[in-house]
């Protein structure tokens, strides 16, 4: 029984992150197209 839930856990664990991964360019690209030009080529 403990051995099935450690498993779960990693399996769930290791699923959250590939999804997390694989998400992270989109979430960038949504917050980047509603940035004005000036925001998006400041340097500071």
């Amino acid at each position: 029984m403990k051995n099935k839930s450690m498993e779960a856990l990693a399996r769930n664990s290791i699923l959250i992150l590939w999804a997390i991964f694989a998400l992270f360019p989109l979430v960038w690209m949504v917050i980047i197209s509603f940035k004005s030009d000036a925001q998006m080529f400041n340097t500071t």
